[in-house]
Formats: C-alpha cells, structure tokens, sequence
C-alpha cells in the first residue's frame, strides 16, 4: 500500500510540472509574438530611408559635346598665279572689308595690260579705216546703181561694185570683231592686276596667315589657302553632335549651358539657333548637328574650344520629383513603395523626364506630401 501511494504522488508532481512547463512556454510564445509585432511595427516605421515627394521645378536636359567655331570663317586664296612682294597683315589682327591683305609682283602684269592696250589701239585704227572703206564702197555702190539704171554701166561694172561693197562690209565686221576680242584682252589684263592686290571680303579677324614674302603662288584648280579670315568674333557658334535618341527633343529657342577647360567650374551660356537635318555616322552611331549662338563680347572664348554642352529641352513648374532609387520597374510594371500608416504599400506610377540633378518625374500615381522608400538604412 505504501508503494501504491508513493508512486501516485510521484505522477501527480510530474503533471503539475508539465502544466507549469506549458505555460511558462506559452507566455514566452505570446512575449516573442508581442515582441516581433513590436519590432516590425518599429522596423515599418523607422528602420527605412524614405523622402517626402515635394513640387519642385522640373529641369531636363540632354548632354553632348560640340566645338565653338566662328559664325562665319572665308579662306583667302590668290585667283592669279605670281610672287608674294607684300604682306600687309598677320594672324590675330582686325581687317576691314576691302582692307589690303597682300600684294603680288605686278611688274608683268602691267606689261601685259599695255600690250593689250596697244593692241587694242591698234585694233580700232582699223576698224576706223575699214569703215571709211566701207562707206566708200556704198556710195561707189550707189553710184554705179544710178548709172545702171540710166543705161550707162554695164552689168560687169556693176557686180564689181557689189562685190567691192561686200568685201568691205565683211573686213568691218573682221575688224570689229578683233576690236572685241582686244577689248576683252584688255579686260582680263585689268582684272589680272586687280587680282594682284588681296582684300578682305569682310569685316572681321585674320585666324592664320599662310604666306610670305617672296613666296610663289600657283593658281592651280584648288589654290593654297593663304589667309583665313572670321567674322567678327562678338559672337561665336557652338556646334554640338546630339545622339538620334535626343534630338527629337531639342529645338531653335532653347536654352545651353557649356564648359570650356579654360575656364573649370565655370558654366557659360548660348541659345539653339539651328538643328541640322543631314545626319552624321560617328562609329556606327547616328548623331545630328545643332548650332548655337554664343555671346563673347569679352573676347574670352575661342575658336576651336571643344566644350561639354548641356541643352534644356523641357522646364516645368510644380512636378513631382523622386530619386531614382525609389523606382522599381517589375514584369512591366514601374512602381514605388509608399508609406501608409506605418507600412509600405506597392503603388504603380507613370514616370515622366529625368531632372538635370537625376531625380525622375511622376506623372501619375503620386501626391506631394507622400512619403516613398529610397532604400532600408544600413543598405
């Protein structure tokens, strides 16, 4: 009996043991629940990176790379062949149109020019005596016309006056031909002297000179370049190659911001002013060329300058902007994750342009005010 009572007591104590056992498991069970409740509700509200979506100014711009060129550059070439005897001006310095530039040895070409004045001369001395011969012949025609008629000269007499007529109608046409071809000749001689004398066509800068005194000039069908002249440097043209995938957005009006390497740090600035339509093929890529007008009424950019080009293709007031980092694009779909009431929810949105700063426009599907998640801290 007593074994009996020993071992009921034993299984009573062991039962009241795995009652204890379960409940001490089942609050730590609710304490882990109740903490991990508490930690996401901590980790929703805190344990992520989000910005507050404002309505700013959206700026987007396209970026390529140009020169800076003279608006309006002329090459000098001599149109006569000859020997450089003057050179009046030099690179970096100012002409006038007209101004002279460079002169070539004339000493033949006077020489020519009188010849052809003395045989010009010449020429009309002739002409003035075959058209006294002329009308000698006419009036001798005349005459031997009346006697004809009068029964007076015979039909022999009269065809020699005929054809002494002809013959001398036809020397003073002869003649005044030669008169033209002399005259002509004489022309060409002037021009030929004229052409001896280079002039700027413009008012501008002379960019290089390529010449000097005593050099021999040929006048072959692609003459050398002697001078190279610009126009007036106030104003320079920034030429810029625009990717196919851009250009469509550039147009005449818009705004440029460039830099130089001669001056770092600092951005200058210039209006479109021509998209070109003829395409240019840079290593298999498709570019297309668009001019700008740039002021340099100080004189500090040059000619040559290869810059990085930043041209505003659109401007707009009250977007929603977003960084980049907010965005997720998944099987077609481009979303953000947006924070409400302390949880994140997945929100679809219509993305518009890039900012110049990189963040990215929300057309649809944002209000300003929300909050979205950039990234969790820590990432």
């Amino acid at each position: 009996m007593q074994g009996d009572v020993t071992g009921s007591g034993a299984a009573t104590g062991l039962s009241r043991h795995r009652r204890t056992a379960r409940w001490l498991l089942g609050i730590l069970m609710l304490a882990g629940a109740l903490a991990a409740y508490a930690y996401r509700q901590t980790r929703s509200e805190s344990s992520y990176a989000t910005v507050v979506v404002h309505e700013e100014t959206l700026v987007h711009e396209i970026y390529a790379t140009g020169t800076l060129n003279a608006r309006v550059t002329i090459d000098v070439r001599s149109r006569i062949p000859g020997v450089v005897k003057i050179v009046d001006t030099d690179a970096d310095r100012r002409v006038a149109r007209g101004q002279r530039l460079a002169l070539l040895d004339t000493d033949l070409l006077e020489a020519e020019l009188a010849q052809a004045e003395a045989t010009l001369e010449s020429a009309n001395a002739l002409l003035e005596k075959s058209a006294v011969q002329l009308r000698e012949a006419a009036l001798g025609l005349e005459r031997a016309q009346e006697l004809a008629s009068a029964g007076h000269l015979s039909r022999s007499e009269l065809d020699a006056a005929e054809a002494r007529y002809r013959s001398a109608n036809a020397e003073r046409s002869a003649q005044e031909r030669q008169v033209a071809q002399y005259e002509a000749a004489v022309r060409r001689a002037r021009l030929n002297l004229e052409h001896a004398t280079l002039r700027s066509p413009i008012d501008g800068v002379v960019l290089s000179r390529n010449v000097e005194v005593g050099q021999t000039v040929n006048a072959t069908p692609q003459p050398p370049t002697l001078f190279v002249l610009a126009a007036d440097l106030a104003e320079l043209q920034l030429d810029a190659d625009v990717s196919e995938a851009d250009v469509g957005h550039v147009a005449a009006g818009q705004p440029v911001r460039f830099s130089v390497d001669a001056y770092p740090g600092r951005l200058l600035t210039g209006v479109v002013k021509e998209v070109r339509l003829g395409p240019l093929l840079v290593q298999q890529a498709v570019y297309y060329r668009v001019t700008a007008a740039v002021e340099n009424a100080a004189g500090q950019l040059r000619p040559g300058m290869t810059a990085d080009v930043w041209i505003e293709t659109a401007r707009r007031a009250r977007a929603l902007l977003v960084p980049p980092t907010a965005i997720a694009v998944e099987a077609g779909r481009t979303c953000v994750e947006v924070m409400e009431g302390g949880h994140l929810r997945r929100r679809d949105i219509v993305r518009g342009l890039t900012n110049k700063d990189g963040r990215v426009e929300v057309l649809s599907g944002l209000a300003a005010g929300e909050q979205v998640l950039v990234a969790a801290k820590g990432v």
